[in-house]
């Protein structure tokens, strides 16, 4: 399983993916926090 969070600007280029790849396919969820490092 893989897990990526997107922001909304990003949802145009997922949908990208999931067409060149139609064997995928996207769980869309509202979320109040994110835990984690994002930043190097």
């Amino acid at each position: 399983m893989v897990v990526c969070i997107i922001r909304k600007k990003q949802i145009g280029e997922m949908m990208k993916i999931l067409k060149k790849y139609p064997g995928t396919f996207a769980n869309y969820s509202k979320v109040n926090e994110v835990f984690g490092r994002f930043k190097k």
